[in-house]
């Protein structure tokens, strides 16, 4: 723990001093992390992978092919993921 100095009238006082700034900046880190992974998400919808699928085996000849497989994401996902990342922002942002 910190102790700051505060002087007030020419007394000082020794105060402990709360990181509470620290949790405040880590979750607006946080907040900025998933609205930025809400927006990739909203731009890229989806993606491609390929896997190999053997179509004939015939003593040393093999003959191999390469077979997509799609995976989508929702639009609802990524809107959410973008409204919770700027609800924790502007949450920790507002002044008191």
């Amino acid at each position: 723990m910190k102790y700051v100095i505060y002087t007030n009238n020419c007394v000082t006082t020794l105060r402990r001093y709360r990181p509470i700034f620290i949790k405040i900046k880590f979750m607006r880190l946080a907040g900025i992390i998933l609205f930025v992974i809400g927006l990739g998400l909203t731009i890229f919808t989806g993606f491609t992978y390929y896997t190999k699928e053997k179509v004939v085996d015939i003593g040393g000849i093999e003959i191999t092919r390469d077979k997509p497989h799609h995976i989508n994401i929702p639009l609802m996902l990524s809107v959410v993921t973008m409204g919770v990342g700027g609800v924790i922002v502007w949450g920790t942002s507002r002044k008191k």
